[in-house]
């Protein structure tokens, strides 16, 4: 990469975002769940170690992964019911083992 005058990042997003097909037949199986995902993961994680090495590293990485869970939270809906379900309204009694009644 060096000859080449190009920095390490610059070529993983260009590879990444390449639209060339050349590039495309070495990404078509990232996503795929029984192919490619478990190394995609793996990639992820290796960038992650890298970025926690610092202090300030962990603080952007988690400011990262927080903005996109709230997006992810955000989009989803919870289920649109006229009554509670069973579950979700606490009885006096189940109350009872966790506060002084």
């Amino acid at each position: 990469m060096d000859k080449l005058s190009i920095l390490q990042k610059d070529f993983v997003i260009g590879f990444l975002k390449d639209d060339s097909t050349d590039f495309a037949i070495h990404r078509r199986y990232w996503a795929a769940k029984d192919k490619g995902w478990k190394s995609t993961v793996d990639i992820i994680h290796a960038i992650q170690d890298v970025v926690n090495k610092k202090e300030v590293g962990k603080e952007l990485w988690m400011d990262l992964i927080l903005s996109k869970a709230s997006i992810i939270v955000s989009r989803q809906k919870p289920p649109n019911h006229s009554e509670h379900f069973y579950s979700t309204v606490p009885r006096q009694k189940d109350l009872a083992q966790f506060v002084e009644v």
